[in-house]
């Protein structure tokens, strides 16, 4: 392991790819479980504030904890988030109350279009 930023947070790192693989192999298929629950927990509580930034990284730990259902909320969201945030911060000043309204699905298919493209 090698520490690849001290700033804004420490991040680490292995030295080589083959020793990351041969070290997650080593680990019991329930304990890897575990651990991507907790990464992906850790990651929601200590970045609550920014996680459109891990959106990706959420659906890969829950994906890989078994957590479907969290894991697929979180893939629909990585890819389009930079796009949709615009959109919902241009619905909160039209509508104030959605800025209090909890949104639970995220529905992205034809019926979310325009035919001129416009969202």
């Amino acid at each position: 392991m090698r520490e690849i930023a001290a700033r804004p947070e420490r991040r680490y790192a292995f030295k080589h790819p083959l020793v990351q693989d041969a070290v997650y192999n080593t680990l019991l298929m329930r304990r890897r479980h575990e651990l991507h629950e907790l990464v992906g927990r850790a990651l929601e509580a200590l970045y609550s504030g920014r996680l459109e930034e891990l959106y990706a990284a959420l659906a890969r730990h829950y994906a890989a904890a078994g957590h479907w259902e969290r894991a697929f909320e979180f893939a629909l969201l990585a890819e389009d988030w930079e796009h949709f945030a615009v959109l919902m911060d241009s619905a909160v000043h039209r509508i104030p109350v959605l800025e209090r309204t909890g949104i639970r699905k995220l529905y992205n298919g034809p019926e979310s279009f325009t035919p001129d493209n416009q969202f």
